[in-house]
């Protein structure tokens, strides 16, 4: 397995910093300040850039630079971030706009994912109960070759080809989601 270089820590203060874990003792990390609490974080594979979720938007940082780029989709409020394990994409989901896809470093919409999934958010908004499907989590499992939703009304498999699944058992609010490592579970 690869050995992480950088952690990255978000504050309730709004802050977010990045240690460099190679660095000498003692070293300062890398602080970035958002001014609102980040309630996700996500790193590029190979560490290039960080994505930082907060409820108002979702910021692409590449490692090196000044300032960020905004990833914003039209959400009222941002519910979850989800990154592709290979580091092509970011997903966001929020009030108002379940799932947006952007690439990765360039933080544009990435156009044939986002309608293919924008295809499926739909199918599976009209199969729940209306004014449930707000996103609260979302998780990209480990091929990134499909999405894991929980939504108020339960949980969704979101497959970039193909139908969305609801899977029974679950019709009520989900407040958390993991694949395992196969992205079996």
């Amino acid at each position: 397995g690869r050995d992480a270089r950088r952690l990255a820590t978000g504050l309730v203060d709004g802050e977010v910093h990045v240690h460099d874990l190679e660095s000498p003792p003692g070293v300062d990390p890398l602080i970035v300040r958002l001014g609102i609490r980040p309630l996700s974080l996500a790193f590029h594979p190979n560490g290039s850039w960080l994505a930082v979720q907060d409820l108002r938007m979702v910021s692409l940082w590449p490692m090196g630079w000044r300032h960020p780029r905004v990833l914003r989709d039209g959400a009222t409020r941002v519910t979850g971030l989800a990154a592709d394990p290979a580091g092509r994409w970011l997903a966001s989901s929020g009030q108002g706009a379940p799932v947006s896809l952007w690439s990765v470093p360039h933080g544009t919409p990435t156009a044939r994912m986002a309608n293919a999934l924008g295809d499926n958010a739909r199918h599976a908004q009209t199969a729940t109960t209306p004014g449930r499907f707000q996103v609260s989590r979302i998780k990209a499992s480990p091929r990134g070759d499909r999405l894991a939703l929980g939504t108020f009304s339960g949980l969704w498999l979101l497959p970039f080809s193909g139908t969305p699944e609801h899977l029974e058992g679950f019709d009520h609010l989900v407040s958390a989601v993991a694949f395992d490592r196969t992205g079996r579970w």
